[in-house]
């Protein structure tokens, strides 16, 4: 019977994989400098937007309640505290600080859908390119476990691990809230008799 191996265990006419140790790539990522463009620009934006005072300071209350009162509200107060001053007075009503509020939504609302439909599309390409990835190096994976089974594979195995080890990375998992004690049932007090003389 003919040799069906080269004396490696490997089968005749193949060669064992070479010991695939990882290098740290030195490719430079062609898209760094798209990307710092673009983030430096938005640092200029931002740098040229005016900031409130108070602004870093804002709780959640405070956001949940401007979010809640429309603009219409504003303008109207303003224009009730124009025609009626000594209501406006009574509660120091400064109709500028209403107004330059109606003026800031209307005028910056739409830069911030904007925003947010960047960010939205950016976060979509990002995550379609890695989901195009995903599926090649899932693939890959897949074999390469059937791969390091064989003799010929044997050397990769541990990259292998490596692969595994790095897709199941342990997650935190959230705390269970300690269960609340089981009130303990108390027998209603013995009915006093009453004796009568």
């Amino acid at each position: 019977m003919a040799n069906t191996t080269n004396g490696t265990g490997t089968p005749a006419g193949t060669t064992p994989a070479v010991d695939p140790t990882p290098i740290p790539t030195t490719n430079p990522n062609p898209l760094l400098a798209d990307a710092q463009d673009k983030i430096s620009k938005l640092l200029t934006l931002a740098a040229s937007f005016p900031e409130e005072p108070d602004q870093n300071t804002l709780t959640s209350t405070d956001l949940r309640l401007a979010s809640a009162t429309p603009v219409q509200f504003l303008e109207r107060a303003a224009q009730l505290a124009e025609a009626v001053p000594v209501v406006g007075a009574a509660v120091d009503t400064n109709v500028s600080v209403l107004r330059n509020a109606v003026y800031s939504e209307l005028a910056y609302g739409a830069l911030i859908d904007q925003l947010n439909t960047l960010a939205r599309q950016v976060g979509m390409a990002i995550a379609s390119r890695k989901l195009k990835a995903v599926k090649v190096a899932r693939s890959f994976y897949q074999v390469a476990k059937v791969y390091v089974n064989t003799d010929a594979g044997a050397p990769m195995k541990p990259h292998v691990q490596e692969l595994k080890q790095t897709l199941h990375r342990k997650r935190k998992t959230k705390a269970k809230p300690a269960k609340a004690p089981t009130p303990t049932p108390v027998a209603p007090p013995a009915a006093t008799q009453t004796i009568k003389a």
